[in-house]
């Protein structure tokens, strides 16, 4: 199998009762003409398995090939899914690739082919590279809101929580802070009314952890910031509310006095129709006129 070339064949046919025994020749050339002979695949390339997000794999592919005639061969693969498994060769290697947190089957074929023929004949070999899954584990966790308005109504919701995985498993939380804030399915809300005069802002910790195996956690701080609301005026009064008669345009009167839970400061103004007696300047209330008592005595 697989030789070529030239030679010659004698047929000799001998008496065999006569003695002496004679004997005829013929000789003839047979000519065996060389063919090229296709590539083979002579150790195929063994089925691959490995976990997901693995580091790459190299195999030896040497001597995968043979070429009866020693033609010299160039080699090249292919992965029938480059979602999962990419393919490059390097030399005699070839390199298996995997794409970040992709699991699954597919194919690699790896042909040889020969360079210096023509037709230029080439050889496959098949194998399966199988990725299997792995349980990812969370990589952060997001908090659609941290604000709250004070005074706001018990148990409103703060803000929807969120864990950042790329195989999107289900996550139940937790609040370290259960005197103020506490988890509904996966909101965050306040236990109680929060009052900003009293506390602006307040760290907490949240935990996540996977629904179907708690071993996986993630934990992650958190500042809820209080936002002030004007609460109003408790209670305004003046320091003084009378003025001698026949004083000129301008005196003082006395100063405002306001009262409020949150120490706010505040314009004061008065009535259009008090603007003919009055005037305010800075907190303070000042006459628009010269006053008669005998005239009117109160305004």
């Amino acid at each position: 199998a697989n030789a070529n070339g030239i030679t010659t064949v004698v047929v000799t046919a001998t008496e065999q009762s006569t003695s002496p025994a004679l004997s005829v020749s013929e000789t003839f050339t047979v000519t065996v003409n060389a063919i090229n002979d296709t590539p083979a695949v002579t150790n195929p390339i063994s089925n691959v398995t490995v976990d997901e997000d693995a580091g790459p794999t190299t195999i030896d592919i040497s001597s995968v090939f043979t070429d009866v005639e020693s033609d010299s061969m160039t080699l090249t693969a292919s992965s029938n899914n480059t979602d999962i498994v990419g393919v490059t060769i390097s030399g005699n290697d070839l390199i298996l690739t995997y794409v970040a947190n992709a699991n699954g089957s597919t194919s690699v074929v790896v042909t040889a082919t020969e360079t210096s023929t023509s037709p230029q004949l080439s050889a496959s070999d098949t194998f399966n590279v199988t990725v299997t899954p792995i349980n990812d584990l969370p990589t952060d966790i997001l908090l659609s809101n941290n604000s709250v308005a004070e005074d706001s109504s018990a148990t409103s919701v703060i803000g929807v929580l969120s864990t950042v995985d790329v195989d999107n498993d289900a996550y139940n939380y937790s609040v370290n802070d259960t005197s103020n804030f506490f988890i509904s399915g996966s909101n965050l809300c306040h236990a109680h009314s929060l009052n900003y005069e009293a506390t602006s802002s307040y760290p907490i910790t949240i935990t996540a952890t996977q629904a179907s195996n708690s071993n996986i956690t993630f934990t992650k701080n958190f500042t809820i910031n209080v936002t002030n609301v004007l609460e109003g005026i408790d209670l305004t009064i003046m320091n003084s509310t009378s003025v001698l008669e026949n004083q000129p345009v301008g005196s003082y009167v006395g100063g405002f006095i306001s009262v409020s839970q949150d120490a706010s400061y505040y314009n004061y103004s008065i009535r259009q129709e008090d603007t003919t007696y009055f005037s305010v300047s800075n907190g303070k209330l000042y006459t628009a006129q010269v006053f008669n008592k005998e005239v009117k005595d109160s305004y």
